[in-house]
């Protein structure tokens, strides 16, 4: 039989007992490590932690019993299974070695055959021991260890980098809208993203480095013997592989994003704990300086003044906007006594697919939409029903003091494809999915003309931009319009297509044009308000080429 576990602690005061019994092991193919006294045996087992320890009972600066409760308290990478050798027999001292926290315990002197095959049985309990603590260290889902098993790495990589003064770095990473795959694509779409990602941070990991999975959509990695630059580094090459993960999702495939957040060991990281913080508070930073980025705690301190709510206002599309903000208006609305016809006659000039409905007083009591109409049997007065009689009252609207941000994650969330906004029951204004792409344009197209650092600090070019932008809309609009004209005015067979072609851009520009004025309004408050410049994080050097990563 062969043993998994080889290494062997003998703690014996005896020189001549201690070197037979080391000498028996040895052959027997053990590696054997010797302690001529309690203290010399209790630091080898916390430096090197062996898989066993056969201890004599009596030992110099103490003895085997308060060896083995010494070990027991002591905080090992894995379990040690102890022996106990004593010289007196009797089930009362049998079972106060036991009681010590000794797996076994045999008497002296001891025979050959029976100490290896004691060994050997205890190689099977240490084979299962280990599964099963393995088994409780790791994700059952990827495969990678977990959150238990990451504390532990890092406050062992933790000690081990301050001991020798070393670098260390520690990396949070978390799925970007994961919440949105599932609830569009089903969990089992989630959970294949998931996989994917860990096998890529484990694959593209050095076998040093711990990669364990968080929880939920969450990942952690320790990085030992790597600095702030080369964990950021690391971090951006891993963030550009997971956008190009190929995840499927039925016939098609999900795109997957992620944010980084770095935190390394330095002067203001005094534990395990703020160094954990730290990560946390860089990946709360990326997720609102726009997602799908790294960030590294050290540049927060270049800040300021800067408070968490001007970090989010300044890469935020919804930070501090409500659903009056994003919305679009004005809003067409029926009146309860309306007609299909009228209800009808809407759809087909408008383009629109719903229409609100209201009372005399104006509170909004229902909506109607084309399916609506296409399942009634339009023959006869049909076209003269009121719409009170085919509308659906259970339409889904909100204030319009929601947080905008509520409004798109429904959006998200549901199949529904528009909301209504309303003033104290009153139609005001509608938020469809269209209209929140529109908003998402707009308001990159404002912020992407100069630098960040620009932007943010110069006043007037708000003001001057959102305004030249708005005419540049009315012209585009203008220029379509006079299109149509000239097309309509052609004395030719085949001049619908074109005709249709321009009045749907011309429609278009419209709605851009209607969603666009309220977020060039507030980018303009913005500066009328004085939001101060942000932080700028360092310029990342261009990722590792094959040999760099090979050196880290």
């Amino acid at each position: 039989m062969d043993s998994h576990f080889r290494q062997i602690l003998v703690a014996e005061s005896d020189p001549h007992l201690r070197q037979q019994l080391s000498a028996y092991l040895s052959a027997s193919g053990y590696q054997v490590s010797e302690a001529s006294d309690a203290d010399e045996a209790l630091h080898l087992a916390r430096r090197e932690c062996p898989h066993f320890l056969i201890a004599s009972e009596k030992l110099a600066n103490g003895n085997g019993m308060e060896l083995c409760q010494r070990i027991r308290e002591s905080i090992l990478p894995h379990y040690v299974y102890m022996i106990l050798l004593t010289e007196q027999e009797g089930d009362n001292t049998r079972l106060a070695g036991l009681k010590s926290g000794a797996d076994d315990v045999l008497p002296q002197p001891w025979d050959h055959e029976e100490l290896l095959w004691r060994l050997w049985t205890a190689d099977r309990i240490l084979a299962r021991e280990r599964r099963l603590s393995e088994l409780a260290m790791t994700d059952a889902l990827t495969g990678i260890p977990n959150r238990l098993r990451f504390t532990e790495a890092l406050a062992r990589e933790f000690e081990r980098a301050l001991r020798h003064q070393a670098p260390l770095s520690c990396v949070l990473i978390d799925l970007d809208h994961f919440k949105t795959i599932n609830d569009l694509h089903g969990h089992a779409v989630g959970d294949a993203a998931i996989k994917a990602v860990g096998l890529l941070l484990s694959s593209h990991s050095r076998v040093w480095d711990h990669v364990c999975r968080f929880g939920g959509e969450e990942f952690c990695v320790v990085l030992p013997e790597t600095s702030a630059e080369e964990a950021v580094r690391w971090g951006e090459r891993m963030r550009a592989s997971i956008t190009n993960l190929d995840v499927r999702a039925g016939s098609g495939s999900v795109n997957v994003s992620a944010s980084f957040g770095v935190a390394s060991r330095d002067e203001g990281t005094r534990s395990v704990k703020d160094m954990l913080a730290r990560a946390d508070d860089a990946l709360r930073s990326a997720k609102q300086a726009g997602r799908d980025r790294v960030w590294h705690a050290s540049w927060r301190k270049d800040a300021g003044n800067h408070s968490q709510g001007e970090v989010a206002r300044a890469f935020d599309p919804f930070a501090d906007k409500q659903a009056r903000d994003i919305m679009m208006c004005p809003i067409i609305t029926l009146n309860e006594s309306d007609t299909v016809a009228t209800a009808a006659d809407y759809f087909l000039r408008m383009r629109v697919n719903s229409l609100p409905i209201v009372n005399d007083v104006g509170l909004l009591t229902g909506i109607i939409s084309e399916k609506d109409l296409m399942i009634l049997d339009l023959v006869g007065d049909a076209w003269k029903t009121p719409v009170r009689q085919v509308m659906k009252t259970n339409v889904v609207s909100y204030e319009e003091n929601t947080p905008a941000r509520i409004v798109y994650e429904f959006l998200c969330r549901l199949t529904i494809r528009r909301v209504i906004v309303v003033h104290q029951g009153k139609p005001v204004g509608v938020i469809s999915r269209g209209s929140i792409l529109r908003w998402f344009g707009n308001w990159g197209e404002i912020r992407e003309y100069l630098p960040r650092e620009e932007r943010l600090a110069s006043e007037e070019f708000h003001h001057r931009r959102s305004k030249s932008l708005l005419v540049e809309w009315v012209q585009r609009l203008a220029t379509q319009v006079s299109e149509l004209q000239r097309t309509v005015a052609m004395d030719e067979f085949d001049f619908v297509p074109s005709v249709v072609d321009h009045a749907t851009r011309i429609q278009e520009l419209t709605n851009d044009l209607l969603a666009s004025t309220q977020i060039h309004y507030f980018a303009a408050a913005d500066s009328v308000r004085g939001i101060p410049p942000l932080p700028v994080p360092p310029v990342v050097s261009s990722p590792e080429t094959p040999d760099d990563a090979s050196r880290r």
